[in-house]
C-alpha cells in the first residue's frame, strides 16, 4: 500500500526554495485520532473524528464533521504551481450523493480544487466533480463501483488561478477536468472534509509537490490501479 516514491525538498535552478515543500503521508501511526500526527490539524467540526486505522485514514460523510489541514510549507506565490494526490477507496449506502471531501486552503477560509464525490452519471455508485467553489462545476464522464481505488490528482495555479483534476492518471496530458479560480490566492495547506452525504472516504499515499510527477504513484501502482479500474468497469457491464 505504501507505494509512493521518496521526495525530496525541491529547489528552483536560481537556489531559491520554492513555497511547496514536497512531501508523503502514508498514515503510518497508531490507530486512532489523526489530529496531531504528522503536523495535521482540526480546523472545523469535532477534534477526533478523523481516524486512522491500519495504516489510512476515513472521512465518514453524514455523521462526522470534522475538517483536518495540514501546511504545504510557505504560502503559495507568484510563478508557482500546487499539486495534490491521494488514493481513496469509496464506499456507501446507495447511489453517492454529492459533497466535496478534499480541496486546498489558505490561512483563512478561502478553499480551491474541491474534490467532490459526486452523484453516479450512468449507472455505477458514484463518480468525482471538481470545482474553485462549493458547486460543482463540472463531472468526470464516467462512473466507479463502491470498493475500487483511484488515485486522485489536483493542482492550483497562483498565477492564473487555473485548477484541473486527474484520475488514475500517469502523465498530465492525460483527460482531466479544467477550470478557473480565482488567481493570486496564497494556498498554504491541503485538506480533507467531513460533511453531509452518504459515503465514506478511505484516503492514503498522499503526496504533495510542485510538479505533477511528485504525486504520482510508482508505476507498479499505477498498473495495480489500472487493473483494478478494469474489473470495476467489467463488473458494472455484467452486472
Amino acid at each position: 500500500m505504501k507505494s509512493m516514491l521518496g521526495i525530496g525538498a525541491v529547489v528552483a535552478l536560481t537556489g531559491t526554495a520554492m513555497a511547496v515543500t514536497p512531501f508523503t503521508e502514508d498514515f503510518s501511526y497508531p490507530d486512532g485520532s489523526l489530529v496531531p500526527n504528522g503536523g495535521w490539524v482540526s480546523h472545523s467540526g469535532t477534534t477526533g473524528q478523523v481516524q486512522v486505522s491500519s495504516g489510512a485514514i476515513s472521512l465518514v460523510q453524514g455523521s462526522q464533521s470534522e475538517d483536518v489541514s495540514r501546511s504545504i510549507g510557505a504560502p503559495l506565490g507568484a510563478g508557482e504551481t500546487v499539486f495534490f494526490g491521494f488514493d481513496v477507496t469509496m464506499s456507501g449506502s446507495g447511489p453517492a450523493s454529492d459533497t466535496y471531501f478534499a480541496h486546498f486552503k489558505n490561512s483563512a477560509t478561502f478553499f480551491t480544487s474541491r474534490i467532490f464525490v459526486s452523484s453516479p452519471n450512468a449507472g455505477g455508485d458514484y463518480s468525482y466533480g471538481f470545482s474553485a467553489s462549493s458547486t460543482i462545476a463540472g463531472e468526470w464522464a464516467t462512473d466507479f463501483s463502491y470498493g475500487s481505488t483511484q488515485r486522485v490528482i489536483a493542482s492550483y495555479d497562483f498565477d492564473t488561478g487555473a485548477i484541473n483534476l486527474w484520475i488514475n492518471a500517469s502523465s498530465m496530458g492525460d483527460p482531466s477536468l479544467s477550470f478557473f479560480g480565482f488567481a493570486g490566492d496564497a494556498m498554504e495547506f491541503i485538506a480533507f472534509r467531513e460533511s453531509s452525504g452518504n459515503t465514506v472516504q478511505v484516503i492514503d499515499n498522499v503526496a504533495v509537490g510542485s510538479t505533477f510527477a511528485e504525486v504520482v504513484p510508482t508505476p507498479g501502482a499505477a498498473a495495480l490501479m489500472g487493473i483494478a479500474g478494469l474489473a470495476s468497469v467489467r463488473r458494472r457491464r455484467t452486472a
